[in-house]
């Protein structure tokens, strides 16, 4: 299904299903994690398919426009990506250490952002949040004392 709707929305941009598109795709579609384009690649690698970095690279922004994927976090030129297609919405606490990710809902905060909304009659398309800091055990190490 994801295959063909990729396919349609390529095929609506004068593109072509080619072989590692669809590699790239099937690849997505497994994963639960985020992931960078390197990530990506080498894990295509390591299942044999014939697919070159600068096909992934070209890929995922596609991916994204079609709604398959979306930007999971942003640090630097580094996008590291996460599958968008039949999950909820959620945010993320990024660990400034070790890269840890955790993805939470919070419908508090989705409550305080309609209220903010309405307060300054403002139309809310759509919203990410980023919480940068530390995890527990980086915040321990930093302070010398060891991991939990």
């Amino acid at each position: 299904m994801a295959a063909d709707a990729f396919g349609a929305f390529l095929a609506a941009r004068g593109l072509r299903m080619t072989r590692e598109r669809g590699a790239i795709l099937a690849e997505v579609l497994r994963r639960s994690d985020h992931f960078s384009p390197e990530d990506l690649y080498e894990t295509l690698k390591r299942r044999g398919a014939a697919v070159s970095l600068a096909s992934v690279y070209r890929t995922l922004p596609l991916l994204a426009d079609a709604g398959i994927i979306t930007a999971a976090e942003r640090a630097g030129k580094l996008t590291r990506w996460e599958r968008a297609a039949g999950r909820g919405h959620h945010d993320h606490m990024l660990c400034a250490r070790c890269g840890l990710t955790i993805e939470f809902h919070s419908a508090e905060l989705e409550r305080l952002q309609a209220r903010l909304c309405r307060a300054h009659r403002f139309t809310r398309l759509s919203h990410t949040l980023h919480i940068h800091g530390f995890c527990r055990a980086c915040a321990r190490a930093a302070r010398g004392a060891a991991p939990a």
